[in-house]
């Protein structure tokens, strides 16, 4: 009886070891070219995700000092992406296979803004809202996301409220989002042997403590 549960245990081991494991992935701007104020993006795909203002105006790949217009600075260093005073007031966020969780930094919001995940068949599975800060600021670098087992086709990321000029100003930077890949065929095949061996081997020990 030990032998055969220091089997099942071995299976049940090697099963769960050559599962594919869920994978994490980060997407910044570091490496994206600026784009002028004057002349902004409606669209941008960076590996699997792409990001595409759908109500409003465009946005900027920028890394400006905003302390210059009396705005806290960054706690997130580098390029972001930076919805100004005539950007977005709606943010598409789409990911080439549906993911688990995302999340990322989001600072400088004076109105709140609404996060909410849809899956592939356009049914909103989770939602979250982005207090406004109390004084134009960063969020310390606070993430802010979502998560669901049903699978996130995509996000809009959408301002609630209107401000007294154009869009409410928001940078965005660092989205990381982690999808569970589902199992190869051969961990299936495998699962099933040590199954089918698991099995035949209780057979064995009934058929000898019969005999």
């Amino acid at each position: 009886m030990k032998h055969l549960k220091k089997t099942i245990t071995a299976i049940l081991l090697a099963i769960g070891t050559s599962s594919v494991q869920a994978s994490e992935t980060t997407i910044d701007f570091e490496n994206q070219e600026k784009t002028p104020i004057y002349n902004p993006l409606m669209s941008l795909s960076l590996g699997d995700v792409t990001f595409e203002s759908i109500a409003g105006g465009g946005f900027t790949i920028t890394d400006i000092d905003i302390t210059d217009v009396g705005v806290t600075e960054l706690d997130f260093s580098g390029q972001y992406l930076l919805n100004g005073p005539i950007g977005f007031s709606s943010l598409k966020i789409s990911f080439l296979n549906p993911v688990n969780q995302f999340s990322f930094n989001l600072g400088d919001n004076q109105l709140d803004w609404e996060l909410e995940a849809f899956n592939t068949e356009n049914t909103s599975i989770a939602s979250l809202t982005i207090d406004a800060l109390p004084v134009k600021g960063t969020n310390e670098g606070e993430f802010f996301g979502l998560s669901s087992e049903m699978g996130i086709s995509y996000a809009t990321l959408t301002q609630m409220g209107t401000p007294l000029f154009g869009a409410d100003t928001i940078e965005l930077d660092n989205l990381k989002y982690t999808v569970t890949p589902v199992p190869e065929p051969s961990t299936y095949a495998l699962m099933l042997g040590g199954l089918g061996m698991v099995g035949f081997m209780a057979y064995r020990r009934r058929k000898t403590t019969n005999a």
